[in-house]
């Protein structure tokens, strides 16, 4: 059996052994980013230590030629639009009127999109779309466009639905995206703005730092037009990193 692929299975393994720990004491199954970070620090150890990397260091777990490597290239193919991919792509619906909240539930609508200065909406349906839709697993987004239809910003869709009615009144929202009042919206909690999206063509550790700093799981991501394209997720990056870190190994 080749170092790489002991590698690999020592590093399932050891997640393995971290989840079902997490599973004796709590119902909730979530492998997390440390969890990761710890699985891979035998696995870098034997990596070093059978001359398959040249570089360790274990503060910043930094297995420097594939690991630099893969951290370099486009993160245009972590991208939530792209088919190969097990991220499906991401279609913002407009919030019409109450009727369509039934066909948005039977088309598992991702995203919810609001325009600025749309001038039509009303507090209680926009509450009521969340509320109805946010009792359902699939609504993970609103997101927040400009006049001319390019990215404003994203807010959680849950945490939105779960502030309305209470932390925030309904009507004040439906008046500030009527009024396009940005300056408000930008401070909805949690959200990200466009300056804070990524491009398609950013490097995947610029976009980790750029996670780290504002505490997120995931990232938008617009075009060269300031349009959304879709999300972009801590996950998803690093496993990507993980595949290209084995597939680099395995040529040498």
């Amino acid at each position: 059996m080749s170092d790489w692929i002991i590698a690999i299975v020592a590093f399932v393994g050891v997640l393995l052994l971290l989840v079902i720990a997490r599973l004796k004491t709590q119902t909730r199954f979530e492998i997390k980013s440390p969890d990761i970070v710890l699985a891979l620090i035998p696995i870098a150890l034997w990596l070093f230590l059978t001359g398959k990397v040249t570089t360790f260091e274990y503060g910043d777990l930094k297995i420097e030629s594939a690991f630099m490597a893969a951290s370099a290239a486009p993160v245009a193919a972590q991208v939530a639009e792209q088919k190969p991919l097990p991220v499906q792509p991401i279609q913002p619906f407009a919030k019409g009127d109450i009727g369509q909240i039934p066909a948005l539930i039977d088309r598992q609508a991702k995203a919810l999109s609001f325009q600025l200065g749309h001038g039509g909406y009303v507090g209680s349906a926009i509450e009521r779309y969340l509320r109805e839709l946010t009792q359902y697993p699939f609504l993970k987004h609103v997101v927040f466009l400009n006049r001319d239809g390019t990215f404003l910003g994203i807010s959680d869709a849950a945490g939105l639905g779960e502030r309305l009615g209470h932390e925030l009144d309904s009507q004040r929202l439906a008046d500030w995206l009527n009024a396009d009042n940005r300056s408000e919206i930008e401070r909805l909690p949690g959200f990200i703005s466009a300056a804070e999206a990524v491009k398609q063509d950013a490097r995947r550790d610029v976009v980790l730092e750029a996670m780290e700093k504002l505490q997120a799981e995931s990232l938008p991501v617009i075009d060269e037009d300031g349009r959304f394209v879709g999300v972009v997720e801590r996950g998803r990056i690093t496993a990507a990193m993980l595949i290209e870190i084995s597939k680099e190994l395995e040529a040498r």
